[in-house]
């Protein structure tokens, strides 16, 4: 792609979804290791821990560190929403300056665009926000036996 990015997910909040889902597709109540789900994801142990240590700050995860130590879903996935996920990660989605700052934007008021941009911002948000994490691992349990 010509141009490069006007927004792109970071890996980073890729793999904080992915080991979200992990975690909410094992049995209730379950607890497992941060390598053992660095190891299922295919991400680097180092990586994945950073990931847990962020997603522990905001209480999307709890974990025991130490020998014995285990990380687990910090609310029910049914709680969860990938917004609040990516969020926790990368921060505030915004496609523009203009979106998350619109008073420090000089055409601010009398530019067309800004409304586009400002409606992609908005439903993506939406659906990152109506995408409940228990829905997401319900589908990949489906998707596990299916392959299986």
């Amino acid at each position: 792609m010509e141009g490069g990015y006007l927004m792109r997910l970071s890996q980073k909040a890729d793999y904080a979804v992915r080991m979200m889902v992990d975690l909410a597709s094992l049995p209730d109540s379950h607890r497992t290791t941060v390598s053992e789900v660095a190891t299922r994801q295919d991400v680097p142990l180092a990586f994945m821990a950073k990931i847990v240590a962020q997603l522990a700050a905001v209480g999307l995860v709890e974990t025991r560190r130490g020998n014995g130590g285990w990380v687990s879903l910090g609310r029910h996935a049914r709680d969860i929403t990938f917004l609040q996920i990516v969020e926790a990660i990368d921060g505030l989605i915004v496609f523009t300056r203009c979106t998350f700052e619109p008073t420090h934007c000089p055409r601010s008021g009398r530019c067309a665009v800004h409304s586009v941009w400002e409606k992609a911002q908005y439903q993506l948000r939406e659906l990152l926000a109506n995408t409940l994490l228990s829905d997401i691992a319900i589908a990949q349990k489906a998707l596990a036996t299916i392959l299986a």
